[in-house]
């Protein structure tokens, strides 16, 4: 494995852990930039497993899917939250259960604008 990645994995992982820093958009691309099927992009998958099993005490899915949301998308997929039947269904906490997940929509997305 490439040390250099190794040490970058480990130290978003400490970022996320301490919930001091959050990722850049460098960091983002850096990690999509990893090959789906070497090493390192499996040591990442299993750091951030891990934090999703520290953090939220396994109540939460780790999937890699992300999307340039410029417009939504007509298919309204059941598995994907970009869809035009879930588009405006983006909810906060309070309202994830009543107006989003009651309403059918798979996920709630995380935007950043």
């Amino acid at each position: 494995m490439d040390e250099e990645i190794r040490r970058f994995i480990d130290e978003s992982y400490e970022k996320a852990m301490k919930d001091t820093d959050l990722l850049t958009e460098d960091d983002l691309v850096r990690m999509l930039s990893l090959d789906p099927e070497s090493e390192e992009c499996a040591y990442l998958g299993s750091r951030a497993r891990e934090i999703a099993r520290v953090k939220v005490k396994n109540r939460a899915q780790v999937s890699t899917a992300f999307g340039i949301d410029y417009q939504p998308c007509a298919a309204s997929c059941r598995y994907c939250s970009f869809g035009k039947e879930w588009h405006d269904r983006v909810c906060d906490k309070q309202s994830w259960n009543k107006q989003c997940k009651g309403a059918g929509c798979p996920y709630s997305p995380l935007r950043q604008a």
